[in-house]
């Protein structure tokens, strides 16, 4: 699942590891992209990128509505 692959992805990424070590990590284990391709290290930056992207914006970012009238 994608989870599980975000999961596995992030973890590396904490333990250090550098996004050419996790892609040759996951197609060590033929663990393939959403599209059923390899992962190379640019899209792995991608994807660690976005991941952020998405913590931050639906955990950390509380909404606030102003100027709104009926």
């Amino acid at each position: 699942s994608f989870q599980k692959k975000h999961d596995i992805i992030l973890d590396l990424h904490s333990k250090s590891y550098s996004n050419k070590e996790i892609s040759q990590y996951l197609n060590d284990r033929n663990i393939k992209t959403p599209h059923g391709k390899d992962y190379y290290p640019s899209l792995i930056w991608s994807t660690i990128k976005k991941l952020k992207l998405r913590d931050k914006r639906l955990v950390h970012s509380p909404y606030e509505l102003t100027n709104f009238e009926f």
